[in-house]
């Protein structure tokens, strides 16, 4: 691996000019030339882990996230597990699952999704049944998030007894994609799809009297694809699909006192395959899709006017899952790994979700540098933590320290989450009341390239230092702006790291020959 220590270091940036009395020796850093950015400070979904269908849990015990994964590498005929502690890479372990020769479902096993219940874990999963002749549900079980896991084998609730040979929910429909939900009262529910009846996949839920027992009373349809309800009229566009329907993968995450069904809409091959979501007050509804707005649903994904332009990033991108990363929301899912045509193998992604009063909202999906969570990285984005001036004057705004990243350039309710800047030179000023330790600013551009920043003139360090002319890193620059064909991609940063030092005050200047936006300042401190 080849590295080398800067003077002053710009991961995804170039100096294209700096003042050697500015660039103190204390500007210094690692950079690993393979990667082009520093993975202890940054993620990149550069799509290297190959799956489908990913859910994640943190295991406290061994401080590893693990990753449950459709394993093609295994003729879905079991279930890859990987580890890791950083987000940003994984390590492959050996098969979690592969199931006994005599078990229900040996082929097709598809959407592993693992909780922890007691002092075990359960693993929830589809595969096809060889006696029914249908997709169903089971669950299996290890002592160790990393397993192995083996069939249940034991009691249900009501004492009847279960086999290694038994599908443990059957809902007398084809069902696919299983995953738990516990509630703050310990209630157990289990969300999946009614797959492809009729054409049509339908979100669903059912509450569990113990983690191998349904309480079929309990079947509750919950999101029918285009719908804004179960019972409403097909208004959604972007979830209508010309063969066939789906609203599938659900998954269950509670905030703020409100329950949020999400789920995958669209054929998974599709470029416009996404998350879209619903929300309730209880856990089997009813569910209501936002429509304020085109699209407002759409979570995670491809807007339709978007697919086949110059949106050429990310494809495919869902069947998802929600983890914490200390307290930190993150979602993970799976993209197509041709990222403009869609329908290709897939690997994997995250993002970060914002939580505020309006609910959530997903930076994603991205393939540029986001900072990673504070408990993988040590560092947070205080950014929101300072009294922010702009050109001299305190502003209330907080559209550049909300910490959400903007990506549909033709969804207005995005456009309006950038500050918007007139034409010239404007300096943003961050003052802090307290001394912090920090070692890196992001500056996120426009969400579009007629409204960019056109040069960010100096970011400056009170007491430390400055860097000027900052511009993207030529290693990028193929991929975040093309002023030949007018391209800017969305979520794009300009980044200038140093060593770790105190600071009080961050001063950037940046300028535009036009009015201009800037859709979010991160600053990384502890």
């Amino acid at each position: 691996m080849k590295k080398r220590k800067f003077g002053l270091l710009l991961l995804t940036s170039l100096l294209a000019s700096c003042n050697s009395a500015n660039a103190t020796d204390g500007f210094g850093y690692e950079l690993d030339f393979e990667k082009g950015y520093n993975k202890n400070l940054w993620f990149k979904n550069d799509l290297e882990t190959k799956c489908a269908d990913p859910s994640v849990i943190y295991c406290a015990e061994d401080s590893y996230y693990y990753m449950y994964i459709t394993s093609d590498d295994l003729g879905s005929t079991g279930f890859n597990v990987y580890r890791s502690k950083q987000l940003n890479y994984w390590e492959k372990l050996p098969p979690a699952f592969t199931p006994d020769p005599y078990s229900w479902g040996i082929i097709n096993l598809w959407a592993p999704n693992a909780i922890k219940i007691g002092d075990k874990y359960y693993l929830y999963y589809s595969a096809y049944n060889h006696t029914t002749g249908k997709k169903g549900i089971s669950v299996v079980v290890a002592d160790t998030p990393a397993g192995p896991f083996h069939e249940y084998e034991g009691t249900d609730y009501y004492g009847n007894i279960i086999t290694r040979s038994d599908q443990i929910f059957d809902f007398g429909f084809p069902a696919i994609d299983a995953a738990p939900f516990i509630d703050d009262n310990g209630d157990l529910y289990l969300y999946f799809a009614k797959d492809q009846v009729s054409g049509v996949s339908i979100s669903c839920g059912v509450k569990l009297l113990d983690a191998v027992t349904a309480d079929y009373s309990t079947v509750t349809e919950l999101a029918y694809p285009g719908k804004p309800t179960l019972d409403g009229p097909t208004i959604i566009g972007w979830e209508r699909a010309t063969n066939g329907m789906w609203n599938e993968a659900p998954f269950m995450i509670k905030l703020n006192g409100k329950y949020y069904l999400t789920y995958s809409a669209n054929p998974y091959w599709d470029v416009s395959y996404g998350v879209g979501y619903a929300v309730g007050d209880s856990p089997l509804g009813t569910f209501t899709k936002p429509t304020n707005y085109e699209n407002e649903n759409l979570l995670l994904g491809v807007e339709p006017v978007e697919v086949r332009s110059d949106w050429d990033f990310m494809s495919g991108t869902g069947h998802h899952c929600f983890f914490y990363a200390g307290n930190e929301l993150m979602i993970g899912y799976h993209a197509h790994m041709d990222r403009y045509y869609g329908n290709s193998q897939r690997a994997f992604a995250i993002d970060r979700v914002i939580v505020d009063d309006d609910g959530m909202f997903v930076n994603g999906p991205t393939w540029s540098l986001m900072a990673l969570p504070e408990s993988v990285s040590g560092y947070r984005n205080i950014a929101s933590d300072a009294t922010l001036k702009i050109d001299g004057q305190i502003t209330d705004s907080k559209l550049l320290v909300d910490g959400k990243i903007p990506i549909h350039k033709y969804r207005t309710a995005h456009v309006n989450l950038q500050e918007k800047f007139t034409s010239g030179k404007h300096t943003i000023e961050f003052e802090f009341d307290k001394t912090y330790k920090a070692t890196a600013v992001a500056i996120y551009n426009s969400l579009d390239y007629e409204t960019r920043v056109n040069k960010v003139e100096s970011v400056s360090i009170k007491g430390y230092g400055s860097a000027s002319n900052v511009g993207f890193n030529k290693e990028y620059l193929k991929n975040y702006l093309d002023h030949e064909i007018e391209y800017l991609r969305p979520g794009c940063p300009y980044i200038v790291e140093f060593n770790e030092t105190d600071v009080s005050k961050v001063s950037i200047t940046v300028s535009g020959n036009t009015e201009f936006a800037l859709s979010d300042i991160v600053i990384l401190g502890r």
